[in-house]
């Protein structure tokens, strides 16, 4: 077994670092997936405005690490992160998403890829990924600020006039996203469900998947 993973090493050591069809695809596929985690974490808050408020961001990055682990381990190739997070942000622009915070998911998956995945060898590092998600997970979270501070209390307006929210979730969310302790607290907790969920899915390759040679 051991020289089986020898032999896997040296053959992704000397693989070139260049992307065809099926990195595309699978980069596409896991991209949309993550997606979509992110999408459920947020639903899966709703019951509660406050909890929400908190919550509604960690849980959906803590939901989405393990699938961010595996597209990392099975595309292994430079810039998977920025080319997934064009197609998070591609999908959450179609479902209503503000359009200028599209940009930002694509600078922080760069800044990722450069800093911590440049490499095969830096790739195969489970704390690379790890903290690699800790990051774009804390930033995506982050980015919930940015349509506020592009429109200020015409944005939390918009969201009682043109999106149906109601009037109460309107004001937890001002309430909270404009408390700058709170603020705080929700990218902390943020940071520690995406180490947590990250760890998890490292964990779950190297027990389930390894093992059975499937990356």
């Amino acid at each position: 077994m051991e020289r089986k993973n020898n032999d896997r090493r040296k053959k992704s050591d000397n693989a070139p670092n260049v992307w065809g069809i099926k990195e595309i695809v699978n980069v596409s596929l896991f991209g949309v997936l993550t997606g979509v985690m992110l999408f459920i974490g947020a639903f899966a808050t709703v019951f509660n405005e406050v909890f929400s408020m908190i919550f509604s961001g960690p849980v959906g990055v803590l939901l989405a690490a393990p699938v961010y682990v595996m597209m990392v381990r099975r595309v292994d190739r430079f810039g998977v992160t920025s080319i997934a997070a064009i197609f998070i942000g591609l999908l959450f622009t179609l479902m209503g998403g503000y359009w200028y915070v599209f940009p930002w998911y694509v600078v922080v998956g760069v800044v990722v890829d450069v800093l911590w995945l440049r490499t095969p060898d830096m790739r195969r590092k489970a704390w690379n990924i790890i903290f690699s998600w800790g990051v774009f997970g804390t930033l995506y979270v982050f980015s919930t600020l940015i349509p506020i501070w592009v429109e200020g209390d015409k944005y939390f307006e918009s969201q009682k006039t043109t999106r149906g929210v109601s009037e109460s979730y309107v004001q937890a969310y001002q309430d909270y996203w404009t408390n700058s302790t709170w603020v705080i607290i929700i990218h902390l907790v943020a940071l520690c469900a995406s180490v947590l969920g990250a760890w998890f899915g490292t964990r779950m390759m190297r027990k389930h998947f390894e093992k059975a040679s499937v990356l």
